[in-house]
């Protein structure tokens, strides 16, 4: 049969323990309480408003009144045209995401036959910049990297 949780378990010390080290424990084990109560108490009003937000937003005809309510607009569908960007002189990552941003699909033509295993520079892009093209169009990129030393 276990032993039962005694008052001393509950501070979390030992039963020789001095009146120093009980108070110490007991103001401890408090404020950790009172950080825990803190927490639940935030969790618990975090709960109540996911779960009033369901209730207005996976409604269609609520969500519709509340979306009217904001002033918000239906969305609009994706553009059909986009200007090109100049990603000249940006390192590929950046081109990357200016390239997502403008609504095209990325195309690398690597520069350097045998490169070191760093970031890329763009020096040269296909279309050029300020050309209008269709939404989702293939932007090329020719892309130079430093060569490895042999």
């Amino acid at each position: 049969m276990p032993e039962p949780v005694t008052w001393y378990d509950v501070l979390g010390v030992s039963r020789g323990a001095s009146a120093v080290t009980l108070r110490r424990a007991h103001d401890e084990r408090l404020l950790r309480l009172r950080s825990y109560v803190t927490l639940v108490s935030a969790a618990a009003r975090a709960a109540v408003a996911v779960e009033e937000a369901w209730l207005v937003l996976g409604d269609p005809e609520q969500r519709k009144r509340y979306d009217a309510l904001l002033g918000l607009r239906p969305p609009t569908p994706p553009r059909r045209r986009v200007i090109v960007p100049d990603v000249r002189g940006l390192f590929y990552r950046p081109t990357q995401a200016v390239a997502a941003l403008a609504g095209l699909r990325l195309a690398v033509v690597r520069l350097t036959p045998d490169p070191l295993p760093v970031e890329g520079l763009v020096v040269g892009q296909s279309p050029d910049p300020g050309q209008t093209v269709r939404y989702q169009s293939r932007l090329t990129v020719r892309v130079w990297h430093p060569a490895r030393d042999r």
